[in-house]
């Protein structure tokens, strides 16, 4: 059914819909669990942009408000009447499904990406597929990107193909993405897990890895490690192991600054659950891989902040 498959935009004051865009308007959406990341292109305070995936591996994208210097023209173009939906990377037969919130950001250029990688979060431990995790640029195409305009980088040291609107690395045989992604200095850290291959899944718990890519060009220890680079060593080393368990998604932690005004080094926690429980993961300097990294990320201060607050709880009467 049609149930699932739609992307809904409500009125927080009463819960009216504003908006919607579903399988009647596109048959190729398939079913949506994940939530959907949304963008201020414009920095105007309003979201104008949404990236969602669904279950048949296809990654939406849904446009409100533009931004016009002329209020009136604006105003006009603000209308729901001019919300539009449309499918920026289309999975073809191949369905991959993504469970997950995609991570936007923008490169040196100005232009967004959104990453997001696949996986049956409902069943972890089905095995017999091939997962994959993506980076597509979002530079407002006629149409729909495929897999054929990506580069597969999976066995190269990193993107290097100008004429591909994104990259895309094939996880490890039976490896999966079962989290958001975290980007972060212009490196984009995700978690995957690979389920065990016995036929008794009680007394196995897989293992959970961590990776981390460059997803534009970023400085190591006086090297540069261009897009689709790992940054766990010189060499582009992609991937590290966490041991047994499922990973959380890694959160980015920034310690305060210190009495020069310089960040500390930051540290990545990543929780692992298993049969016997949870457990959170410092990943840090002294981890293994991490120090360079760890290094890269040092001094820069938090990249997020507050640009606008207001409690409408306190109101003058």
């Amino acid at each position: 059914g049609d149930a699932g498959r739609g992307f809904f935009v409500v009125d927080l004051r009463d819960g009216t819909i504003l908006w919607s865009y579903t399988a009647g308007n596109s048959n190729a959406m398939g079913y949506i669990p994940g939530t959907p990341a949304i963008v201020d292109k414009d920095s105007d305070g309003f979201v104008d942009t949404a990236y969602v995936g669904d279950l048949s591996g296809n990654l939406w994208k849904f446009t409100f408000c533009p931004n016009d210097p002329e209020e009136a023209r604006r105003t006009e173009k603000c209308g729901v009447a001019n919300w539009t939906g449309s499918i920026l990377y289309s999975s073809g037969a191949s369905s991959l499904p993504i469970f997950t919130s995609p991570s936007t950001t923008k490169d040196l250029t100005g232009l967004y990406w959104v990453f997001w990688g696949t996986g049956d979060k409902a069943n972890p431990n089905i095995l017999g597929s091939q997962e994959r995790f993506f980076a597509v640029r979002d530079d407002n195409p006629a149409g729909s990107y495929t897999l054929g305009n990506l580069q597969n980088i999976t066995s190269l040291t990193a993107f290097s193909d100008p004429a591909a609107k994104g990259w895309y690395v094939n996880l490890n045989p039976e490896e999966r993405v079962l989290s958001d992604s975290t980007i972060y200095k212009g490196i984009v850290f995700f978690t995957t897990y690979t389920p065990p291959s016995g036929q008794n899944l009680c007394g196995a718990t897989g293992r959970g890895a961590l990776y981390g890519i460059a997803m534009m060009p970023v400085a190591i220890q006086g090297q540069t490690y261009e897009p689709g680079k790992g940054v766990f060593s010189p060499a582009g080393q992609r991937r590290i192991d966490l041991g047994t368990g499922i990973p959380s998604a890694p959160v980015v932690s920034q310690k305060p600054l210190d009495g020069s005004g310089r960040g500390g080094t930051p540290d990545v926690f990543v929780s692992m659950s298993g049969g016997s429980g949870s457990a959170t993961e410092i990943l840090s300097s002294g981890s293994p891989g991490m120090g360079a990294v760890a290094t890269a990320l040092a001094g820069s201060g938090p990249s997020p902040h507050i640009i606008h607050w207001r409690d409408r709880r306190v109101q003058p009467y």
